[in-house]
């Protein structure tokens, strides 16, 4: 597989999508026009037309099934696609029916009836909905698409010849914020003080052993008692134990083949606590550079005779 997206499931649907929507209106187009030369030629098109985008459905649900298994989302995000996914079998189902009957129909010779148009018609609005619910899936959850850019102070210039920065935004005065002040400060960089570096150290040291495929890895960078508490969209998780047997466990397979990319939006150290707000981006361990999924998440540590133990962590 050619990897420039996570999968092949945005390909197939458009060809699926252009296809059955021009056969149902070529049809529609048929069957007002009655039964003279130049409908005939109208009809054949649109027989075509769904023939080919019937057989183009069965890949695009297959591509979509496997697409559903190969994206990390969360529990908002799961509950859009499984309500896709209803949409889509339907409307499948219902266009594949269409198929069928329409050979039938063109080796009886028989026209365009009212009860064809009308299920193509059911089919239509049904093909919509799901078209709609899957950009749901993409433009509002953010599933399969590639990281966002990271914002910087310097602004470019467009081809219109305009220029200004990403990281502006419009405050209530009319004018514009500062850029810096909605730059995340990575990890990895500069602007964080000793204590701070440290519990980032830590946090990106939990983060990389949930990756490394060995169950125990991140235990060493949490308070491995009933004082972790884990919670992930609406699941909670009371106890490491808890957390590691009822959740980590299973998902250790998936997460061996991902790296996280931690952007820190504030860090505070006070005493003994401290309290880190960031951004995750899960990417590929290896090939094309890809975001598979992100979210927000601040993470609560407390400083201990071994360093400091992540005590609370809050993803959405």
């Amino acid at each position: 597989m050619i990897e420039v997206i996570p999968n092949w499931h945005p390909i197939f649907v458009h060809f699926t999508i252009a296809l059955l929507t021009i056969a149902a209106l070529l049809f529609l187009i048929s069957a007002f026009s009655g039964r003279n030369h130049s409908a005939h030629g109208i009809e054949t098109a649109a027989s075509w037309n769904l023939w080919l985008g019937a057989a183009l459905t069965v890949l695009t649900v297959a591509a979509g099934l496997q697409a559903a298994g190969s994206v990390t989302h969360d529990d908002a995000a799961h509950l859009a696609m499984e309500n896709h996914k209803f949409w889509a079998l339907g409307t499948a189902a219902l266009f594949l029916l269409l198929a069928l009957w329409n050979v039938r129909r063109v080796r009886r010779g028989q026209g365009v009836g009212l009860v064809f148009g009308l299920v193509m018609l059911l089919a239509l609005a049904g093909l919509t909905g799901t078209g709609l619910r899957g950009a749901d899936l993409v433009y509002r959850h953010g599933l399969g698409v590639m990281a966002l850019p990271q914002v910087t102070a310097e602004g470019h210039d467009h081809e219109s010849g305009a220029e200004h920065s990403h990281a502006e935004a419009d405050s209530p005065d009319g004018g514009h914020a500062p850029a810096a002040a909605a730059t995340p400060v990575q990890m990895a960089g500069s602007g964080l003080s000793p204590a701070e570096s440290e519990v980032v150290a830590a946090l990106t040291g939990y983060h990389d052993a949930l990756t490394s495929g060995e169950l125990a890895a991140p235990e060493k960078f949490v308070l491995a008692d009933e004082r972790f508490t884990m919670i992930e969209g609406k699941h909670l998780n009371q106890g490491w134990a808890d957390y590691r047997d009822n959740h980590l466990k299973a998902e250790l397979a998936d997460l061996a083949k991902v790296r996280f990319r931690l952007s820190v939006l504030r860090a505070h150290v006070e005493g003994d606590l401290a309290t880190v707000i960031f951004i995750f981006n899960i990417l590929p361990k290896s090939g094309p550079e890809m975001d598979f999924g992100s979210g927000r998440a601040t993470a609560s540590l407390v400083r201990t005779g071994d360093g400091w133990k992540l005590q609370q962590l809050h993803t959405s």
